[in-house]
C-alpha cells in the first residue's frame, strides 16, 4: 500500500474516481477544491468558483469531462481536465446532491439525499427528477450504474429507508427493494463482475449481494463497519473501513481474503475506485491522502501464498476410481421457501397495479394503505412462479379513493408461511 500526501491541509478527500485522461481525480471536502493525482503520485488542485460549495462525489462523464456534487450549495459540477469549471442549479431547493455517476445514455445522473428524487444531467446541463417510490426519509445516497433485463438503469442505496432501488434509462422503469437486516444504512454501491449489485451495510459490519430485483439478497459479514465500494480489476469488490482505517477485499462468492490497514492511523478511508493502473485508489478524508493498494491476482490452487502470487501451476490429473453402486434414494425434503418481491407499482385513471415476482405458486393479496384510514386487503388470487400483476381498481368500499401517497403491500402465503414486499404509489 502506498500513500500520496496532499498539498492542501485538512482538504477531507471523499469521492475518487478515474478520469478520461487516465489520472485519479478526486474531491476535497474542507477545501472546495478538485484534485488530481497521477500514477507517479503528482498532485496537482482546482478551487471550484462557489466558496464552500462542499464537494461530495466524483465521476467520468461520458463527454470526457469530470461531473461532481456540490452538497452545500445544491449544485452539479463540470470540470474540464484542462481546469474549466461549468455550475449546474437542482431545481429541487437543499436537495442535497450526494452521489454521482456516469452512464451509458450519454448522460450524468445523480443523487439527491434530502430531495428523497434521483437527478439526471445532460451533457448541456439539462436535469430532470425522478422521485424515489418510498415516503421520506429515504436518503438516496450511492448509485451505481448496473444492467436490468438487457437494458441499462442506475441503481442506488437509499441510506435512511434502508432500501435498494432502481432507475431505468430508456424505460422509465422504477423498482425499489427492502433490505432484510433492518436499519443497516447502505451507504456504497457498484456492480460487480458477476452481474450482481453489491453495496454496504455501514451500521451492521455486513456487504450485500442484490442479482437485480427479482432475485434474492445475500448478506456477508465482515470485520468492520464498510463504507465506500468498488469492483477492482481482479474481479473481487474493494471496500473502505473508516473507523478501522482498513481497506477490505471480498470475492463475488461472498468471501473477504484481506483486510489492509492504511500506514496512517486514523486516516478514515473513505472514496475508492478501480485506478486506471489497475491498482484500487481510495481517499483518506481525515488523513488528508490519496492511497493506492495494487490488486494483484489471487492465488491459483497450487501456486505460492501471498496476496500478489500469481496463479501456482495446475496439479496432475489422478487416476479414475470404480463406479460404486447407486445410493438408496434420499428422504423427501420439506418444501423450499417462496420469496416475493414488488417491484413496480403503476398509477392511471383506472386502476393502480403492483407488478411483483414469486420463485414458487402462492396465494396472494394486495394490501393497500391509503393516506389515512386503516389499511385493506383489496385484491386476492392465486400466482404461479414469475412476473405477476395484481390490480386495485381505485375504489375502497365503494368510495373513490383520495389523492396522496399509498403504501402498497403483496402478501404470499404458502404452506402456512406468509412473506411479503411493500411498494409506495402517488396517486394524484
Amino acid at each position: 500500500m502506498e500513500e500520496f500526501p496532499l498539498p492542501t491541509a485538512a482538504s477531507q478527500p471523499t469521492g475518487i474516481a478515474t478520469g478520461p485522461d487516465g489520472a485519479v481525480w478526486f474531491t476535497e471536502k474542507a477545501a472546495n477544491k478538485i484534485g488530481r493525482i497521477t500514477s507517479t503520485g503528482t498532485v496537482k488542485e482546482f478551487t471550484i468558483p462557489i466558496a464552500s460549495s462542499e464537494p461530495t462525489s466524483i465521476t467520468a462523464g461520458p463527454d470526457g469531462n469530470l461531473w461532481f456534487t456540490e452538497s452545500a450549495v445544491n449544485m452539479i459540477g463540470r470540470l474540464t481536465p484542462s481546469g474549466s469549471f461549468s455550475q449546474f442549479t437542482i431545481p429541487t431547493a437543499n436537495s442535497n446532491p450526494s452521489a454521482v455517476t456516469g452512464e451509458l445514455d450519454g448522460n450524468v445522473w445523480f443523487t439527491e439525499k434530502a430531495g428523497e428524487k434521483i437527478g439526471k444531467i445532460t451533457p448541456s446541463g439539462t436535469i430532470t427528477e425522478f422521485s424515489t417510490l418510498f415516503a421520506p426519509p429515504d436518503g438516496p445516497a450511492a448509485i451505481s450504474p448496473g444492467p436490468y433485463f438487457g437494458g441499462e438503469a442506475v441503481w442506488y442505496a437509499a441510506t435512511t429507508g434502508n432500501h435498494i432501488g432502481l432507475q431505468g434509462l430508456s424505460s422509465g422503469i422504477a423498482g425499489e427493494t427492502t433490505i432484510p437486516t433492518a436499519s443497516s444504512a447502505p451507504a456504497g454501491i457498484a456492480s460487480g463482475f458477476d452481474g450482481a449489485l453489491w453495496f454496504t451495510e455501514s451500521a451492521t459490519a455486513k456487504i450485500g449481494r442484490l442479482p437485480g430485483l427479482f432475485g434474492p439478497f445475500a448478506e456477508y459479514n465482515i470485520d468492520g463497519n464498510p463504507l465506500g465500494i468498488a469492483s477492482g480489476a481482479d474481479g473481487a469488490l474493494w471496500f473502505t473501513e473508516p473507523a478501522g482505517s482498513r481497506i477490505g477485499r471480498i470475492s463475488t462468492s461472498g468471501i473477504q481474503t484481506d483486510t489492509v490497514t492504511t500506514p496512517t492511523a486514523a486516516s478514515e478511508p473513505f472514496g475508492i475506485a478501480a485506478g486506471p493502473d489497475g491498482a484500487v485508489w481510495f481517499t483518506e478524508k481525515a488523513g488528508n491522502k490519496i492511497g493506492r493498494i495494487t490488486t494483484g491476482l489471487p492465488p491459483g490452487p497450487a501456486g505460492p501464498s501471498g496476496p500478489v502470487g500469481q496463479a501456482g501451476p495446475a496439479g496432475t490429473t489422478g487416476a479414475t476410481g470404480v463406479q460404486g453402486p447407486a445410493g438408496a434414494p434420499g428422504a423427501k425434503g420439506a418444501p423450499a421457501a417462496v420469496t416475493l418481491v414488488a417491484f413496480q407499482a403503476t398509477v392511471s385513471r383506472s386502476a393502480v397495479k403492483v407488478r411483483y415476482v414469486l420463485t414458487g405458486p402462492a396465494s396472494v393479496a394486495l394490501a393497500v394503505k391509503p393516506p389515512h384510514g386503516k389499511t385493506l386487503t383489496v385484491t386476492r388470487a392465486s400466482a404461479g412462479k414469475g412476473v405477476n400483476t395484481l390490480t386495485w381498481n381505485r375504489k375502497l368500499r365503494g368510495k373513490k379513493a383520495p389523492r396522496g401517497k399509498y403504501k402498497l403491500s403483496v402478501v404470499a402465503r404458502v404452506n402456512g408461511a406468509q412473506v411479503s414486499s411493500t411498494l409506495a404509489a402517488q396517486l394524484r
